[in-house]
């Protein structure tokens, strides 16, 4: 039975004590739109790194298709570009509707922000892959057959384990892993300008091969642009990541 002051009061003893109250569930509007929202940026993400994969892959095959004269691959990667313009679409078409609809702020703002430079990075590199596949399309219009004049294939693998490891940085949003990255442009820089030292040394000394050493130049050139756009992908993870830009490599 309650007592005189219970009934006053309207609250048992049991319920007189401090507890916080609950807080009110979210309303169930807002639950689902976040969730959208997640599932949109994980959609971004996927895509993104569905296509530095795919990047990758590119640049390998083309410069493969260029040593071996494989006429077939090269097509392949040539090909293949029509698929990664798609997906750049699709890509900035997804962000710029999350942008649009859903008003993003801090890190998802800023992912959101970065992904439209980082689908152009990619796009870029896929691009440079190609030029390099046309060249081994060209040098067999010429006449001309390929021969190591340099070490390409490693000017090669340290372009695609830079592009690699971006991308899988990218993928883990791990800042310490992109960073780390960016040593690899470093070496891949030093490879391009001895690289690029000894095909200039050729032209003189063998002017019968200066059709290809021209077209090897231009290759190089590819290749390291490959690395730079792939080096701005980790600037651009630890800008996402942190808020803060790394410094341009120019000023470090």
């Amino acid at each position: 039975m309650l007592t005189a002051a219970e009934s006053t009061t309207g609250v048992t003893e049991k319920g007189s004590g401090n507890e916080a109250a609950a807080p009110p569930p979210a309303p169930a509007g807002r639950l689902s739109t976040r969730r959208r929202f997640d599932a949109g940026l994980d959609a971004v993400r996927d895509d993104l790194i569905r296509m530095g994969e795919t990047a990758a892959r590119m640049v390998t095959d083309a410069v493969t298709a260029l040593t071996t004269a494989d006429l077939d691959l090269a097509r392949a990667v040539i090909e293949r570009d029509g698929s990664v313009n798609a997906l750049d679409a699709e890509v900035e078409e997804r962000v710029l509707t999350l942008l649009a609809t859903q008003q993003p702020l801090a890190i998802d703002l800023r992912f959101l922000a970065m992904a439209l430079k980082i689908v152009s990075d990619l796009e870029r590199i896929c691009d440079h892959a190609v030029n390099i596949a046309r060249t081994a399309l060209r040098l067999t219009a010429a006449g001309v057959a390929y021969a190591p004049l340099i070490d390409l294939p490693r000017l090669s693998e340290a372009a695609v384990r830079l592009v690699r490891a971006s991308v899988t940085a990218f993928a883990h949003r791990d800042a310490e892993a992109a960073r780390a990255a960016l040593s690899l442009d470093d070496e891949l820089d030093v490879l391009y300008k001895e690289a690029q030292r000894d095909l200039r040394a050729l032209l003189p000394e063998d002017p019968q091969r200066v059709v290809l050493v021209s077209h090897l130049l231009f290759v190089t050139h590819y290749l390291e642009r490959i690395g730079d756009h792939a080096a701005n992908l980790a600037e651009r993870l630890e800008f996402i990541e942190t808020g803060t830009p790394l410094p341009t490599r120019g000023d470090a």
